[in-house]
């Protein structure tokens, strides 16, 4: 599974998740940080966050396509199948 990032001045980042050679088993992930996740072989992945200090979903933001592209618009291409309609 691949994880994406885009960071406070947009930059984008990807890490491979996994147990193997050139995988992490775990990333952190910076507060404020967009994040995705793709699946990049086999029909299904697990992937588990652990938020600290605490999760509330008034502090949790999904991703619009219009938003992003007027944050991002150098990124619009690569980040644009990740953004639900």
């Amino acid at each position: 599974m691949r994880y994406w990032l885009i960071d406070h001045e947009g930059q984008l980042s990807s890490t491979q998740l996994g147990p193997g050679e050139d995988q992490q088993l775990q990333l952190i992930v910076p507060g404020g940080y967009w994040k995705a996740s793709q699946l990049e072989q086999g029909e299904f992945g697990l992937l588990s966050e652990a938020v600290t200090p605490g999760f509330d979903f008034d502090d949790m933001q999904l991703a619009k396509l219009e938003q992003m592209q007027q944050d991002f618009p150098a990124l619009i291409d690569k980040i644009q199948r990740f953004i639900k309609p």
